[in-house]
């Protein structure tokens, strides 16, 4: 062999072993995250995570409902699942996983908002939370629904190494100086602080419709149908909107008679969405994610309502 050739074939051959050993230790270092949003993930991915009660949804999951109320007013050890621009349609899969293995549980809670709880994704939202758990069936199809590509992974080198960005190096950071166990800190829930709402804000927002997924539809009554073959009972819990900004939505009944159609499945449906609260801005951040203290006063209703439905 020539001696240029050889020389090239090590290069590439020591850029093939470099490429491998960042991917493998990229992934090796997103596993060992123990809090946060990533950590609840991999808590749940390693069935790590298991309590009587489980709140699943996006931010309005993540700020508007808070655990620790639902467990002193239920009596159910309750963890918040919410992550910040996930809804149902993106995590379906990692429901499916918790479903599987959980033999605590005894209720989920699927936390959806006017504006988008029923949204069919048509992108990955933080995939730098999920690509080191895509070898689980389940999280991966869940990401094919959303777009087909992500089975690049299986046919193109280093591909995964693509989807980490920015905000992935916050975790490799922590992940090195972290020694936490479980990510139990406010058991998943993230205060919202005391910001109250904008009034004149809304004011400048045109009339606007929201999206009615099918597929997002669909997967929720298939969690539920899973659920319920566990003895799990579900409930769809759509949270209060600020009546200001929820008369800007044109299709505000659609989506209402929408979430009722999931009662013919066995799902209880509570609907918060034009609740008394939601006259008043002092509990609201914007339309639909409320501060502390709204998200205390929320849970407090929700927790009556689950009370009143397991007399």
């Amino acid at each position: 062999m020539p001696v240029k050739l050889f020389r090239l074939f090590l290069i590439l051959l020591l850029c093939v072993l470099t490429l491998g050993w960042t991917q493998w230790w990229v992934r090796r270092t997103m596993l060992s995250v123990k809090e946060d949003t990533m950590g609840k993930i991999n808590a749940v991915a390693a069935r790590e995570l298991d309590y009587n009660m489980t709140v699943w949804g996006a931010s309005t999951a993540l700020v508007n409902v808070n655990p620790a109320i639902l467990k002193d007013s239920t009596g159910y050890p309750t963890m918040n699942m919410g992550i910040n621009g996930t809804n149902i349609d993106q995590y379906h899969g990692l429901l499916r996983h918790y479903i599987g293995y959980t033999e605590q549980s005894q209720w989920l809670l699927l936390v959806l908002d006017v504006e988008g709880g029923l949204l069919d994704r048509d992108y990955y939202y933080h995939p730098h939370y999920w690509i080191h758990h895509l070898d689980n069936p389940a999280i991966y199809n869940s990401f094919y629904d959303i777009d087909p590509a992500i089975q690049r992974l299986q046919y193109v080198p280093f591909y995964a190494l693509t989807l980490y960005d920015q905000h992935a190096f916050q975790y490799i950071k922590r992940a090195l100086s972290n020694t936490k166990e479980v990510p139990t800190e406010h058991l998943g829930y993230k205060p919202n602080g005391t910001g109250y709402y904008d009034l004149e804000s809304n004011n400048k927002v045109s009339p606007f419709t929201v999206d009615l997924g099918t597929r997002c539809f669909e997967k929720i009554i298939s969690i539920s149908e899973e659920a319920h073959a566990k003895g799990i009972e579900v409930a769809v819990v759509v949270t209060p909107c600020f009546s200001a900004g929820r008369d800007k939505i044109l299709n505000y009944e659609a989506f209402t008679e929408k979430v009722e159609e999931f009662k013919q499945n066995n799902i209880y449906v509570l609907d918060f969405s034009d609740h008394g609260m939601s006259q008043n801005p002092k509990y609201f951040v914007d339309n639909t994610h409320l501060n502390a203290e709204g998200a205390n006063v929320f849970t407090r209703i929700l927790a009556s309502r689950i009370n009143q439905m397991t007399q």
